[in-house]
């Protein structure tokens, strides 16, 4: 709002016929006028920062996973599939990526209940890993802030998760489709005195639209959180696994055979173990305390065919390897212990 005060003075002059030097001057100071009224602010104000969406509208979206719902709400979301595999998208925003391909530039932060999960190495993004039925909230950041960590360069993308209170009660949903697609997932939140606790799960598979292109994954997701004479502390764990096919480039001339695969098999198998917990303690009206501090256990291996070799459909192993297959494995932690003070 912009208040304006001002005050007028008036003066008012008498004609009459007589000489100019008997005219009386006669002055009136008028009452004070007050005006308010609505200030063009726009130009001191920073634009929206940040774009923000809850649980319950990203499931009503017919998506295939989380990162194909943020791709149908948000401005400048988009999504490309390098893996051939739809649960392993690259999601980019405004051009600055998160992949869970090694190499690709990565651009964008992700952080669930206030830890970052990009991987240590090459920070990619598992999006297979994240329990989507346990998502409160989703906050999209953009620009670049160093706020939230390094290669924040195109903004971040911040989850929050439900727990008892947000989410009392249980619900269970199951889905199904073509190329022996089903989906099912399971959620029970309840609260009792300052505790409250909430448990997730999920399984999806697809057995692929081509040879040897079956894809699962499971996740659970189990939180404790207590809330009493200013302080509120939050416990959680975050299991997640995977088995993920990719469907390979054809050549040209296999156009018309678009089921066919031109070397198999090509697939990453993650595997994650996630510990979090955080304290938060009002110590005055405008002052917090919050303490927080994470375990993130991931593996990873993969196996990629560079030849047909009229693959049979057994699985290769390092005794047994395909020729000119490679076969990688990768064991990742990453912890952290965060102290900030609030005003």
């Amino acid at each position: 709002m912009l208040m304006a005060l001002q005050t007028t003075r008036a003066q008012t002059v008498l004609a009459q016929s007589s000489p100019a030097a008997a005219m009386p001057t006669v002055e009136k100071e008028l009452p004070t006028v007050i005006v308010t009224g609505d200030a063009v602010e726009g130009f001191r104000l920073a634009p929206p920062h940040g774009y923000e969406l809850d649980g319950s509208t990203l499931q009503q979206q017919p998506a295939t996973n989380f990162p194909d719902a943020l791709a149908q709400q948000l401005p400048g979301v988009t999504l490309t599939h390098e893996q051939g595999n739809p649960l392993q998208p690259t999601l980019r925003f405004n051009g600055f990526a998160a992949s869970p391909l090694l190499g690709t530039p990565q651009g964008l932060s992700i952080f669930q209940d206030g830890v970052r999960i990009n991987e240590p190495f090459g920070d990619t993004v598992n999006w297979d890993l994240i329990p989507e039925n346990a998502i409160d909230s989703v906050h999209l950041v953009p620009f670049a802030d160093p706020v939230y960590g390094a290669n924040t360069l195109g903004g971040a993308v911040l989850l929050r998760t439900l727990d008892g209170r947000s989410a009392p009660g249980g619900e269970v949903e199951v889905e199904g489709g073509s190329f022996g697609r089903h989906g099912e997932s399971a959620r029970y939140g309840g609260s009792g005195g300052d505790w409250s606790w909430f448990v997730a799960a999920q399984n999806q598979h697809e057995d692929g639209f081509a040879p040897f292109t079956a894809s699962s994954r499971r996740t659970l997701f189990a939180k404790a959180t207590r809330d009493a004479a200013g302080n509120h502390l939050d416990l959680s764990y975050t299991f997640g696994q995977s088995h993920l096919a990719g469907s390979q480039t054809l050549p040209r001339e296999w156009m018309n055979t678009p089921t066919a695969i031109y070397t198999a098999p090509d697939h990453i198998d993650n595997r994650l173990d996630f510990f979090n917990i955080g304290d938060t303690h009002q110590l005055a009206p405008h002052w917090q305390l919050a303490v927080r501090g994470y375990l993130r256990n991931s593996d990873q291996s993969g196996l990629n065919s560079n030849v047909d070799g009229n693959y049979d459909g057994s699985p290769p192993t390092l005794d047994n390897p395909i020729a000119t297959n490679s076969i990688t494995s990768l064991h990742q932690t990453a912890k952290g212990l965060n102290l900030a003070v609030r005003n």
